[in-house]
């Protein structure tokens, strides 16, 4: 295939994207049809095929690339973490939340098809979803565990944790793109301060430690 020929494709696969993430954002996953994405991106049902087997496997796509871009910027941040270090907590903690956000404020719709998800009508697609978060605050609790090994924290459930954390940044999430209460800053803000709460909830006396 030339160099032109891929480009074009490449192209068409983005705009079908693009234009399912305002339809599935505005009318539902089970609301929209093929030929709706069809229709809107200017293109052929042939077309569309060529590129996804069906809605389903668009949707799939969709919810995952973005998504695990964002989600590997995560753990990088926490793997360069001193937990033992306050300041270095606060900085991470705020870094993070403010990568999480960015992520939200530019990718709404993206953001809002996976909060929303079937709306409870597909089971499977819920769970489809769903996982998206879960991989987060299993990332989350990994390194929850890491640091009790450590001996930095102690007596957290690492799991519960983990689901609290992502369901606070999932509810900030949705009111932001819903109403937009609040500026990206001043959640950032808020969930840093929400999260280092928790945190310091389990810090040992080695963990209290400014300096190791």
């Amino acid at each position: 295939m030339s160099n032109a020929s891929e480009n074009r494709k490449n192209k068409t696969r983005a705009n079908i994207i693009r234009t399912a993430y305002g339809l599935f954002s505005k009318k539902g996953y089970h609301n929209t049809q093929v030929m709706d994405i069809v229709h809107a991106a200017g293109i052929s049902a042939g077309t569309f095929y060529n590129h996804f087997t069906d809605k389903k496997k668009l949707y799939e796509t969709m919810t995952r690339e973005d998504f695990e871009s964002m989600r590997t910027g995560l753990c990088d941040i926490r793997q360069s973490l001193n937990a033992q270090n306050a300041q270095d907590r606060e900085f991470k903690v705020q870094e993070s939340c403010r990568t999480y956000l960015e992520y939200v404020k530019n990718n709404p719709e993206q953001v809002l098809m996976i909060l929303r998800s079937s709306f409870g009508i597909d089971t499977k697609l819920d769970m489809d979803a769903w996982e998206s978060y879960s991989r987060c605050a299993k990332d989350i609790s990994t390194d929850i565990r890491g640091w009790e090994s450590q001996g930095i924290i102690q007596g957290a459930n690492p799991d519960l944790v983990g689901h609290a954390i992502v369901g606070l940044s999932m509810q900030i999430a949705h009111a932001y793109l819903a109403q937009k209460p609040f500026t990206v800053e001043e959640a950032v803000d808020a969930m840093t301060t929400m999260i280092l709460a928790i945190f310091t909830t389990y810090l040992t006396h080695k963990g209290e430690d400014h300096d190791p």
